[in-house]
């Protein structure tokens, strides 16, 4: 019965490790400052710098609304027709 839970565990911290890749990606190819990003994804603009400060941890219900975002927002700039999002 632990290996379910481990299983559990390893796809749940593989799927936060990877929003977070997909955030950091996100901010580079946008320009978006993450203050902004993270205000206008879960408003909480100190979100990223707190995780990088070891404050906060990433948790999975923050990293789903943070992918769900990230979703509304490459379908904008697909919609767009573009590379960058207005802000």
């Amino acid at each position: 019965m632990g290996t379910s839970k481990d299983n559990i565990a390893n796809h749940v911290s593989s799927f936060i490790a990877d929003v977070q890749q997909e955030v950091d990606s996100y901010l580079a190819a946008t320009g978006t400052a993450p203050t902004m990003f993270c205000k206008a994804a879960v408003n909480d603009p100190n979100l990223l710098r707190h995780i990088e400060q070891g404050r906060r941890r990433l948790t999975f219900a923050m990293a789903v609304r943070l992918r769900d975002y990230l979703s509304e927002q490459k379908h904008n700039i697909d919609s767009a027709g573009c590379g960058r999002v207005a802000q």
